[in-house]
């Protein structure tokens, strides 16, 4: 799958019920990346690789990810902030840390079964 095809198939992959469980309340098709960094960077990873990276988000009491590969970054969720948030705190995750999370791994689990996905 190429990058542009992989851009195509998440945005018809976001839903409600994979959001970020507290964030739930704030989805909406107007903003379809909230809550959805996390699942997008592990897919993101399985297919292309790269590093996981973590920041925090000024003013939040999430944190964010997206994906670097070959020094490149790719945030394809980076549309959920409309506020110009300020990140800080860079760090790599490891695959497996991400999927640490048994509630992040449910949703995880109903992500990967979307069919455009697969």
């Amino acid at each position: 799958m190429d990058i542009n095809k992989f851009k195509y198939c998440i945005n018809l992959s976001y839903s409600k019920d994979t959001c970020h469980k507290e964030l739930q309340e704030f989805w909406d098709e107007e903003n379809k990346t909230l809550g959805h960094c996390a699942l997008v960077a592990l897919k993101f990873y399985e297919l292309f690789g790269g590093d996981i990276i973590k920041v925090d988000v000024e003013n939040s009491l999430f944190g964010h990810y997206y994906n670097v590969v070959n020094n490149e970054i790719f945030d394809i969720t980076k549309f959920q902030f409309k506020n110009n948030e300020k990140f800080s705190n860079p760090r790599i995750k490891t695959y497996v840390s991400v999927l640490s999370d048994e509630e992040f791994k449910e949703r995880y689990k109903l992500f990967r079964q979307k069919k455009q996905l697969n």
